[in-house]
């Protein structure tokens, strides 16, 4: 993890080397705070001299976006026996999925009932999808409109698969010279069961990583 307080700057001799800024945003004040963070103090003289931010670097938004599926591949109930019963994705995570299972085998019956209100059907899967695509468009756009109030341009990038993952995977694909991440201010044990996105990346960026907390009192 690096701070800086340094502008970003081309540097001189030759061609000019701009340095390549990697923004991580996702649906939290804490992210939009990191963005501005970054916007003030990366690219500070961009708000000063407009249309010069190509002189001062290559920033890029990125959202991650999880499979709405990618995690409910287990099918529960009469399914797994039965081959009478297509088998559906269900739209349940692996954890339940495991606890519905358990429950099958001390009641089938009630079993069954259940199974009936979880499968879900293609046209529901296109419509979650359709729905986070939106919603990740929707995010960026809310993320470019804070970067052109500050005379600032950037790239928006959206990727597919677990986000610790595809941040640093995609800051080593365009080689980045940092990575900006926010962070979420969470508790122990959601720290402990979810994962923090910023201490994942603090651990395995390729490049160096800039945390950026919101101001106490302010929880994202």
């Amino acid at each position: 993890m690096e701070e800086s307080q340094t502008p970003v700057k081309a540097e001189g001799g030759g061609e000019d080397k701009k340095m390549k800024v990697l923004v991580a945003v996702e649906e939290s004040e804490g992210s939009l705070y990191a963005l501005s963070w970054a916007l003030d103090n990366l690219f500070t003289s961009a708000c000063d001299v407009p249309d010069k931010t190509e002189s001062l670097g290559r920033l890029v938004l990125i959202h991650a976006q999880q499979q709405p599926l990618q995690h409910f591949m287990h099918p529960v109930g009469p399914c797994m026996t039965d081959p009478h019963h297509r088998s559906f994705p269900v739209l349940f995570s692996t954890r339940e999925s495991h606890v519905y299972r358990e429950k099958q085998t001390m009641t089938k019956n009630c079993m069954s009932c259940l199974v009936a209100a979880v499968y879900a059907t293609s046209s529901v899967i296109d419509s979650v999808r359709r729905a986070q695509e939106q919603n990740s468009r929707n995010l960026l756009e809310r993320a470019t409109q804070v970067c052109r109030s500050k005379l600032v341009e950037a790239e928006m990038v959206i990727v597919d698969g677990d986000p610790k993952e595809m941040i640093c995977q995609f800051a080593e694909q365009m080689q980045a010279d940092l990575l900006v991440v926010g962070s979420r201010g969470l508790s122990k044990m959601r720290r402990a069961i979810l994962g923090s996105v910023s201490d994942y990346c603090a651990h395995h960026a390729t490049c160096p990583v800039l945390i950026v907390k919101p101001p106490k009192g302010n929880h994202p």
